[in-house]
């Protein structure tokens, strides 16, 4: 991975990594999907993990395969920090702060099963992430990832809500290219940098239309003894005006 790309990588996640749990909402449903698939059946010894993040997948790794040693790899001090303390007391896996695409294990070692959460993106390409897995793969080794794609929503049963579609970091990608390309595949999308703040006023402005639209008035009557049922009213909504008239609210 280039030098530059791989420092603004790290960084960026390394700012991140205190809060990061409160939004991977996502990428925990897709560990937890990946949980479900991993090869119980199968005698697993030695374990690769790339992309660790802040341990979240990793634990439930450590869980499935309590017998196994597990070596976690993250390209940021922080969030391998964070999943140190989140797996501390947990024996059986090593976190390791380095880049995947250079593992710093001897290269004759193998591991039964290599998995990723999320994280291939990151890779210089596709084809360099499969030739790193197919090194480090032991024969009948099994490689078990998961990435994202624009079926990712559909997959975990979420198409039915509202989207806004995002893609941040743009500081940081270097192929002008690539931004065309998705500027043009995704005409409605918001091209971002949270961290140096560029079109972040576009994403506010798309969340007040988004509010503004699914905003609903109505009028209700309800009696004025209902004291419960109306301070329920008024935490969950916004109240517009109250008549009393008799004994009705």
């Amino acid at each position: 991975m280039n030098l530059s790309r791989q420092n603004s990588i790290a960084d960026s996640f390394s700012r991140a990594a205190a809060t990061y749990d409160e939004y991977a909402c996502v990428q925990k449903k897709t560990a937890r999907h990946l949980a479900e698939l991993l090869p119980l059946g199968r005698k697993i010894r030695s374990i690769l993990e790339t992309g660790c993040g802040t341990g979240f997948y990793s634990q439930l790794l450590s869980e499935a395969f309590p017998q196994a040693e597990i070596f976690s790899l993250d390209l940021s001090f922080n969030m391998a920090s964070t999943a140190a303390c989140r797996l501390k007391g947990v024996r059986n896996v090593h976190l390791i702060n380095a880049d995947a695409e250079q593992v710093p294990i001897t290269p004759k070692t193998t591991f039964d099963l290599i998995t990723s959460n999320g994280a291939l993106q990151w890779f210089s390409g596709l084809e360099t992430a499969l030739e790193c897995f197919r090194k480090y793969l032991a024969p009948g080794g099994t490689l078990l990832v998961s990435f994202f794609g624009k079926r990712t929503l559909e997959e975990l049963a979420s198409t039915d809500k509202t989207q806004i579609i995002i893609f941040n970091k743009i500081d940081i990608l270097e192929d002008k290219d690539r931004i065309s390309y998705v500027r043009n595949k995704y005409d409605n999308a918001i091209l971002i940098s949270a961290e140096r703040g560029i079109n972040i006023s576009e994403v506010k402005e798309k969340l007040l239309e988004l509010y503004e639209n699914s905003y609903k008035e109505k009028s209700i009557i309800l009696n004025a003894t209902q004291s419960k049922l109306i301070a329920q009213i008024h935490q969950i909504g916004d109240v517009v005006s109250v008549e009393y008239v008799d004994d009705k609210v």
